[in-house]
């Protein structure tokens, strides 16, 4: 069935744990796309055209970032405009 591969699936959570404990580096750069998120890439002694493609990369994910950011805001707008508007009055 369908719902079997989405529901009977094997238990990774210590094979995670592992990775993120065993781990140096901060916590918010741990997880696979953490560097894609937070637009950090080391530019070290790197060539011009590599250079060129890592400015690239941060401004994809400075983009990322942003509609990321406008979509939280906007989400938090709602919940605050919903939890405290002003009931509307009956005619």
């Amino acid at each position: 069935m369908f719902t079997d591969s989405l529901v009977n699936r094997p238990n990774t959570v210590l094979e995670q744990q592992r990775v993120f404990q065993s781990s140096h580096s901060p916590v918010y750069l741990r997880t696979p796309r953490a560097r894609l998120y937070l637009g950090t890439h080391p530019l070290g002694s790197l060539s011009n055209h590599q250079r060129h493609r890592v400015h690239m990369d941060l401004l994809v994910t400075g983009i990322y970032f942003s509609i990321y950011a406008v979509g939280m805001a906007g989400t938090a707008y709602g919940i605050y405009s919903l939890a405290f508007s002003k009931p509307m009055k009956k005619d």
